[in-house]
């Protein structure tokens, strides 16, 4: 099992639904284009600098680590 498979939260899509978003809207909320919200959606990764924005943008509800492996890597604890 992936570390990514491990993670609880809403997708992007689920987020973008529940709360009557369009693609244009996250899009324009986050400083990217509409095809670049569906790419992601659609299972694309992102930056980690798009994927905290978007998480900043969903409140949390959407995990930035579901979107970026580099972002998961990250926040993964260390051993002491």
């Amino acid at each position: 099992m992936s570390r990514l498979s491990k993670l609880t939260g809403m997708t992007l899509t689920e987020y973008r639904k529940a709360n009557g978003l369009t693609l244009e809207a996250v899009a324009l909320a986050v400083d990217v284009t509409k095809g670049r919200i569906h790419q992601i959606e659609a299972g694309a990764n992102c930056s980690p600098e798009l994927a905290l924005r978007i998480e900043a943008f969903c409140g949390g509800r959407v995990n930035a680590s579901m979107l970026s492996p580099t972002i998961a890597d990250a926040r993964q604890p260390r051993a002491a």
